[in-house]
C-alpha cells in the first residue's frame, strides 16, 4: 500500500481537492450512470487496463475532474494558462515551435478548458494525464465507441461519424481495432481519439455556450478565428501535453529537469516528459514503478 508523505502536500487543508479511488465496485456504480451499456463489459473484461480505460471515461463523464496515473512523477503543477492553444499533434512540432522561439496561441479569458490529454510521439493519445468537465460530448461518444468497440461494430459506426480514420486505418495492417483485434490498441486511448476526432465543431459550442449559460457569464465575443487545419472549438477548449523522451529529442531545453537514470542508458519510460509550453509538467513514469524500475 501507498501514502502520500504528508510533508508533500504545501496547500492549506481546507483547499486540497476531493481525491477518488474507485475499486470494481465504484467503477462499476459510476459505469451503469454513463452507459449501463458497458456494465457487462466491464465485468468480464479480464485485462486491468481495459477495465481501468471503461472505468476512467465513465467516471470523467459523469464527475468531471483530472485524471492521472498512479504511476506519474510531478514536475509543475498544470498551468492551462501557460499552455495555451496548439495547433499540432505530435511533439516534434511543439519542440520546433520552442526552438524556433515561438509560443502557441494565448486563451483569451473565454477559450475556457473542457478537455485535456497527452499526444505521445506518434500524435495518439495517452492517457496517464486527462482532463474533463462533466458530460463531455468527446466522452459521451467515447463511451458510444468503447460498445462498438466490444460488439464489433466501430468500423461501420465510424465509416459515419469520422470516414477519415477508417481511409487511414486501411493503410495499417488490421484496419480498425476491436474486442477480437485489438492490434496493440488499447480500448481507452484509441477510442478516446475516435471520439475527438467525430465530435462536430458544433457540439463543442453548444456545449461550452451551455456551460456559459449555466454559470451565469455572458459571452463577449463569438468564436474567434479559425486554427490552420484545426477545427476551431476543440482545439479552442482543448489544452494538450506532448510526450517526448529527454536528450536527444529535448536538446536545448528543459534543461533543468534531470533524467530518471545515469543517461547511459534508456531504462524503460524513465526519461520520458511530458510538457506543454515551455514547461516539463511530469514524468510519465516515476522510479520504482513497473515502466521505469
Amino acid at each position: 500500500k501507498r501514502r502520500f508523505p504528508e510533508e508533500h502536500v504545501e496547500m492549506p487543508i481546507d483547499e486540497v481537492p476531493v481525491v477518488s479511488f474507485l475499486d470494481d465496485t465504484g467503477c462499476l456504480k459510476v459505469i451503469e450512470q454513463a452507459d449501463a451499456r458497458l456494465v457487462d463489459v466491464f465485468k468480464y473484461e479480464e485485462r486491468g487496463p481495459f477495465k481501468a480505460d471503461i472505468c476512467r471515461v465513465a467516471e470523467l463523464y459523469m464527475n468531471g475532474g483530472w485524471y492521472f496515473d498512479i504511476d506519474i512523477g510531478v514536475v509543475n503543477p498544470i498551468d492551462f494558462e501557460e499552455i495555451g492553444i496548439t495547433a499540432y499533434s505530435l511533439p516534434r512540432e511543439h519542440l520546433k515551435l520552442l526552438r524556433d522561439g515561438r509560443r502557441e496561441r494565448r486563451p483569451s479569458e473565454e477559450d475556457i478548458v473542457t478537455f485535456a490529454t497527452v499526444f505521445n510521439a506518434q500524435g495518439r493519445f495517452f492517457q496517464a494525464f486527462t482532463a474533463a468537465t462533466p458530460f463531455h460530448p468527446v466522452l459521451k461518444r467515447a463511451l458510444n465507441h468503447m460498445v462498438a468497440y466490444y460488439n464489433g461494430s466501430l468500423a461501420e459506426l465510424l465509416s459515419k461519424e469520422a470516414p477519415e480514420l477508417v481511409a487511414s486505418s486501411r493503410t495499417q495492417k488490421g484496419g480498425v481495432p476491436s474486442r477480437d483485434k485489438p492490434m496493440g490498441a488499447g480500448v481507452g486511448p484509441y477510442t478516446l481519439a475516435t471520439a475527438f476526432a467525430a465530435t462536430l465543431d458544433s457540439e463543442w459550442e453548444d456545449y461550452v455556450g451551455r456551460l456559459f449559460q449555466e454559470s451565469g457569464y455572458v459571452r463577449k465575443r463569438g468564436p474567434g478565428p479559425r486554427l490552420k487545419s484545426d477545427k476551431l472549438a476543440s482545439r479552442r477548449h482543448s489544452r494538450f501535453l506532448f510526450e517526448s523522451l529527454l536528450g536527444d529529442d529535448t536538446k536545448g531545453l528543459f534543461a533543468d529537469v534531470p533524467l530518471q537514470d545515469s543517461g547511459e542508458k534508456k531504462i524503460h519510460w524513465c526519461n520520458f516528459v511530458c510538457f506543454g509550453g515551455q514547461k516539463v509538467y511530469f514524468y510519465s513514469r516515476v522510479r520504482g514503478s513497473k515502466g521505469c524500475p
